[in-house]
């Protein structure tokens, strides 16, 4: 799973990882409200960055990260519900 890099993918509606490497131009045109993107980072980067920046993730973030790099497509990250 280490040689995997990922790309984090802000958007208006969401994160994203990605496997696939883009340019802005690109990212603009598959995500009409992107606003940024980080990375290429590793998986182990990756887990360090977001629950660092998003402690709510800290349940979740392994098994995301696992869904991420076996997914064909760019894989929206989810967000746990507050109870």
């Amino acid at each position: 799973m280490e040689r995997q890099k990922l790309i984090l993918i802000y958007t208006q509606r969401g994160l994203y990882l990605s496997l696939k490497h883009r340019d802005d131009a690109q990212l603009c045109q598959d995500y009409p409200d992107y606003m940024t993107h980080l990375g290429a980072w590793s998986v182990a980067e990756l887990r360090d960055y977001l629950l660092t920046e998003y402690p709510i993730l800290k349940d979740s973030i392994d098994r995301q990260l696992t869904q991420a790099v076996s997914a064909t497509d760019d894989y929206r990250l989810s967000w746990p519900v507050n109870r």
